[in-house]
């Protein structure tokens, strides 16, 4: 996960409140949950920041207090307001929130016009094509993307396609420096097959990194692999009225995602040859399986 802070938070009326409240709340920003809601345990949270428990109290019922010279009118200038044990609700995430997709979402098409005219212009090898993954869904473009594909990928705005064709190009050596980077994208790539959303618009944000890195630490490539797999089949995912829970955020979860991933893993090794593939050709280029 990760939370943007503003300048302006540190020029409002929240001047001069105390390094350990900036640190809380810093931290508050960067564990949020997509709708607002963050679990904070001082006696937790004081080991993670290097503090002690009584100033993460102490932030948190500054946080939580009415604020009349705040910029915002919501919940009389709050920032925090109890919704149960260790649980709390950013008041103002969502309103944040819609900011900073549209920001993201304008460097995106900023990219993309970059793109564009680098194409029109003929300017060859800056950026990788946009051809759909093959329909065995191994996560692997043409034989010949070049090498060069492998380096420089976006910080952010990944897509899909993009991440494949990345990954066709990798060597051992890729997956030896940074192992977790790529499996993630090898994760992406299979979800964006196996959704049948084979464009370029399809984005590996920030949020579905630190979903990925989660859950592969824990569980290792193969097992969130058949995951994602499992969510095509299993009935919970798939009900008889018609609806669907594929998108990545069904499968990894932010929060108790832990029996999810693996109810949809059980269910993806009944399926299991396109995981299979995938994994065969990754060993074909010296990566190796490792537990999470």
């Amino acid at each position: 996960m990760f939370g943007k802070a503003y300048a302006s938070m540190y020029t409002g009326s929240m001047l001069g409140a105390g390094m350990h409240v900036f640190a809380v709340w810093g931290y508050i920003l960067a564990n949020c949950s997509r709708d607002g809601f963050v679990e904070i345990n001082p006696r937790l949270t004081a080991v993670q920041l290097g503090g002690a428990d009584t100033e993460v109290q102490e932030a948190i019922d500054y946080l939580c207090a009415p604020d009349p010279s705040s910029r915002s009118p919501e919940e009389e200038g709050r920032r925090l307001v109890a919704e149960g044990p260790f649980l709390y609700r950013v008041v103002n995430y969502m309103q944040y929130r819609k900011i900073r997709d549209a920001e993201e979402r304008r460097e995106y098409l900023r990219i993309k016009q970059q793109e564009s005219r680098a194409r029109r212009a003929g300017v060859d090898g800056q950026q990788p094509s946009t051809k759909s993954t093959n329909a065995e869904g191994d996560a692997e473009a043409e034989a010949d993307t070049p090498k060069t594909l492998s380096r420089n990928l976006p910080a952010v705005r990944e897509t899909g396609t993009w991440v494949a064709q990345a990954i066709s190009a990798a060597g051992a050596e890729d997956f030896s420096d940074q192992r977790l980077l790529w499996e993630g994208r090898t994760l992406f790539s299979f979800w964006q097959y196996r959704s049948g959303k084979n464009d370029k618009v399809v984005i590996f944000t920030s949020d579905r990194k630190a979903r990925a890195n989660r859950w592969l630490k824990i569980y290792g490539l193969g097992d969130c692999l058949y995951a994602i797999e499992g969510a095509f089949h299993h009935p919970d995912h798939n009900p008889s009225d018609g609806r669907q829970f594929r998108d990545f955020e069904n499968i990894f979860k932010a929060r108790d995602g832990a029996g999810t991933i693996e109810k949809l893993r059980d269910a993806g090794q009944r399926s299991p040859k396109k995981v299979q593939a995938i994994l065969a050709k990754l060993e074909g280029k010296g990566w190796t399986p490792q537990s999470g």
